[in-house]
């Protein structure tokens, strides 16, 4: 039976239509607005490398902001094992730690090392080692420090580094270890080579602690409080050293500046992100900008953010502007 031509021609233009819509599904770049505020924002974290260039995207991906091109990163083989990611300061290492006591070092792009054991210092102290609990952080790009204490009560701390030159472990002194403001110290950022942020929680608070820290000495602690900050509830923060020796701290918002140094975190209204304005010089905190998409991170040069948009890596200007999004790798779309 002959096909009148009218239908042939309804047929060829459906199909028209869903190849179109195909081909503009496989397309990775998209442009949207700000003023869209149609951010679904996801649990994918965002790291800029110094270079402006590229993006660590969770713990699987590196992303060429310029090529718009995602490489896999090189894993520890154990799937079952929840890996963390540590970047070193230079920005040329990877720190996979298995939040227990095992470490692998490897490269931004290629190889898996062996595996290192964190000593149990606590066994000294003749404590219960099956609650310690390990804080790992690169102090330079030669140095991985370990504070370590036990969970149910966390002082006395003890702590060391391990040298990667060397392949050793050093331990020192525990009046020398990290003071955070709280004792349940659970993540240290190395900022400069001697300037770090304590990221401590207790009570139901939230305090980030600014220090500079030699802690390469066999005697005492060299720890110089420089400022702190208490939030009423734990949220992700990122931090960074900016333009004139200032610090900006991003976090969830809605969050505000209440009385003195507390930042009041309410889950209520809009969703979105703030970061603040740290002075490290005067301690003045304020500000900068504000109803940013949630989960965003300021580019090293601080002319452009990135986030993560419901199965894309987002990329736009302050203040508004176009937004490129380029489509996420399927093992990290949420679609």
């Amino acid at each position: 039976m002959r096909v009148p031509e009218k239908q042939v021609n309804a047929t060829m233009l459906v199909m028209f239509l869903v190849l179109l819509a195909a081909c503009r599904a496989m397309t990775q770049e998209r442009f949207l607005t700000p003023a869209d505020n149609q951010y679904k924002a996801t649990t994918v974290p965002l790291v800029w490398l110094h270079t402006g260039k590229h993006l660590l995207v969770g713990d699987q991906w590196l992303f060429s902001v310029d090529e718009k091109k995602f490489s896999p990163l090189t894993r520890p083989e154990e799937e079952k094992v929840l890996w963390a990611l540590l970047l070193s300061p230079d920005n040329k290492q990877i720190l996979w730690f298995d939040g227990k006591k095992r470490l692998i070092p490897g490269g931004i792009e290629g190889n898996i090392n062996d595996s290192i054991v964190i000593p149990s210092w606590l066994s000294d102290k003749h404590i219960n080692i099956t609650t310690s609990v390990n804080v790992v952080f690169w102090l330079n790009e030669h140095v991985i420090f370990v504070q370590q204490f036990d969970a149910e009560q966390p002082a006395p701390y003890a702590c060391g580094y391990f040298r990667i030159d060397n392949e050793q472990w050093t331990r020192i002194p525990d009046n020398a270890c990290l003071e955070p403001s709280f004792l349940h110290l659970f993540k240290v950022s190395a900022l400069t080579d001697d300037l770090f942020m304590l990221y401590s929680a207790g009570e139901g608070l939230h305090a980030l602690d600014l220090v500079k820290f030699t802690p390469l000495t066999q005697t005492a602690a060299t720890q110089t409080l420089l400022g702190e900050i208490t939030l009423d509830a734990l949220v992700p923060v990122q931090t960074q050293i900016q333009t004139g020796n200032t610090l900006a701290v991003s976090l969830n918002f809605p969050c505000k500046l209440a009385s003195g140094k507390t930042i009041r975190c309410i889950e209520a209204g809009k969703q979105g992100q703030a970061i603040y304005e740290w002075s490290v010089n005067t301690g003045a905190l304020k500000p900068r900008w504000t109803d940013l998409p949630e989960g965003s991170v300021l580019s090293p040069d601080e002319q452009r953010f990135a986030w993560v948009q419901a199965d894309g890596v987002c990329i736009g200007k302050p203040g508004g502007g176009a937004v490129v999004c380029t489509q996420l790798p399927v093992s990290l779309s949420l679609q």
